[in-house]
């Protein structure tokens, strides 16, 4: 690099001297023709005042008068430049004059252009002396070139201490570039080192997690060998327990027979449910009537753990009630007091109007114990609506609302069986056949309509063989006292 720098230093300052030589020998130049001209012109006055001399002197004064002259100049000026031209060439050629032998050395180009500079200064100051020491030269024209030279050599003598400044200051920076360049170097070989540093930590990090990996690779290896035996055993034991599930369920379906026999022969010996004794029992009677207001008393108190919007059938009191659960009106509770709890009649017969000491039922609630239901089907919610689920919920709600306690299956400790309207399956197309497999709304309804079905199926014929009393809805609702309420909403 500071070869290359010294180089084009070098090439910048010849340029700047092959310019200035160029300009120079213009200048030159032109003095020379001016020179030539006004030697032309000497010469001319110099015959003409020879002429005139000859015409007032003889030939031996003549030779006198040169005499004086002594030896001149023996050139002309325009011989003179022009060796002046040759000698410049040669300094700018790298030419050195000493002791009068020419010997060519090869200098730095801010010594060379320094030298010219001198050379011409002194060379045009040793013309300027010759030519103004020549009596010749006291014309005026000359003496006018002679202040135009001294401009000259002026300017060039402050062309060459700019051309120092200039040279001292690239040396500066030269000096200043090659500082720059020693600590980029410095960074440079810094860089280098933290980077052969990162490197051989970066080895050294990759062998360790090779190492890391083959150690990881080995314990996989044990581990997934102990994982495959222990799923070998795991799979031996499924085969087992497959055999134990296959073998339980055909003793299920041995005891399931068995229990169907079982359930057959208690059916035998249960006794034929007496529904005057369960759902025929009266739970009170109503003590007076305010039938402008529609208001009736009944005997039961806030100590027999009745509550607002509980409901009670009226029947007459000369008579028991009948197996339908129609009776000739129906009451709401609406305040329980200490002595007797005020009811809302909700409806009544006016051909058999409601009368003191006339009976009340509900099958749900009992004031000594808690009846257990089991609700099958799908059901309408008032008569003129279409059996659904959401019927069904609203039985199970009234049951659950009054004490009463809901099962999804019937057994020996079912009390009642309300049953509706028997589910029906949608209608399926030819393709849904496929669809019995998928999670698909469809198909998940499909499915859960085929269980109710079943399940509906199960529990009338398991409420069957076990004598359960069992109720459809009319008759429901008029056990409790909520017919007209369900089929009149608010």
């Amino acid at each position: 690099m500071p070869a290359s720098r010294g180089h084009a230093s070098s090439n910048s300052s010849s340029l700047v001297a092959l310019i200035f030589f160029i300009a120079f020998s213009l200048l030159l130049l032109a003095f020379g023709v001016y020179q030539f001209m006004q030697n032309e012109q000497l010469k001319n006055s110099e015959q003409s005042a020879t002429k005139k001399l000859n015409d007032f002197v003889s030939s031996a004064q003549l030779q006198n008068l040169k005499s004086l002259k002594g030896s001149g100049r023996s050139n002309t000026v325009m011989k003179q430049v022009t060796a002046d031209m040759q000698q410049m060439a040669q300094l700018i050629g790298g030419a050195k004059e000493i002791g009068g032998d020419v010997i060519r050395l090869r200098m730095s180009a801010d010594e060379q252009v320094i030298d010219l500079n001198e050379n011409l200064i002194a060379l045009l100051g040793q013309r300027f002396e010759a030519e103004l020491g020549d009596p010749i030269a006291t014309d005026g024209n000359f003496i006018g070139l002679v202040a135009t030279c001294e401009l000259l050599l002026a300017e060039l003598k402050r062309t060459k201490t700019n051309l120092k400044d200039q040279v001292l200051l690239a040396n500066s920076n030269a000096l200043d570039l090659e500082n720059q360049i020693a600590q980029q170097n410095k960074e440079n070989k810094a860089l280098t080192e933290m980077v052969e540093f990162h490197a051989k930590e970066s080895v050294a990090r990759e062998n360790k997690y090779t190492k890391n990996e083959d150690a990881f690779k080995e314990r996989f290896n044990r581990n997934t060998v102990a994982l495959e035996r222990k799923l070998d055993e795991i799979n031996a034991i499924l085969d087992e327990s497959k055999k134990t599930v296959s073998q339980n369920e055909k003793n299920m379906e041995v005891y399931i027979e068995k229990n169907n026999i079982l359930k057959s022969e208690l059916a035998k010996y249960r006794p034929t449910p007496d529904i005057e004794l369960v759902s025929l029992k009266p739970d009170g009677f109503i003590v007076s009537i305010n039938e402008p207001e529609s208001i009736a008393y009944i005997n039961l108190t806030n100590k027999d753990h009745i509550y607002r919007g509980l409901t009670f059938t009226i029947y007459d009191s000369y008579q028991e009630i009948p197996k339908h659960g129609v009776g000739k009106g129906s009451i709401e509770v609406i305040e329980v007091m200490d002595t007797i709890s005020k009811c809302r009649i909700t409806d009544v017969d006016l051909a058999n109007p409601i009368m003191e000491k006339d009976i009340i039922a509900n099958l749900v609630w009992d004031i000594d114990r808690k009846y257990t239901f089991c609700v099958s089907g799908n059901f309408s919610i008032t008569d003129d609506m279409p059996a659904s689920m959401a019927g069904r919920e609203m039985i199970e709600n009234l049951i659950e609302g009054w004490g009463g306690e809901v099962t999804s299956d019937v057994s020996v400790s079912t009390d009642f069986l309300v049953l509706g309207v028997e589910p029906s399956l949608p209608e399926r197309r030819p393709s849904d056949a496929d669809m019995d497999e998928q999670q698909t709304p469809a198909s998940i309804a499909y499915r859960n309509a085929e269980k109710n079905n079943a399940d509906y199926f199960h529990i009338r014929q398991e409420g069957k063989a076990l004598g359960i009393p069992t109720f459809v809805r009319e008759r429901f609702l008029y056990f409790i006292g909520y017919y007209q309420q369900a089929n009149n909403p608010l």
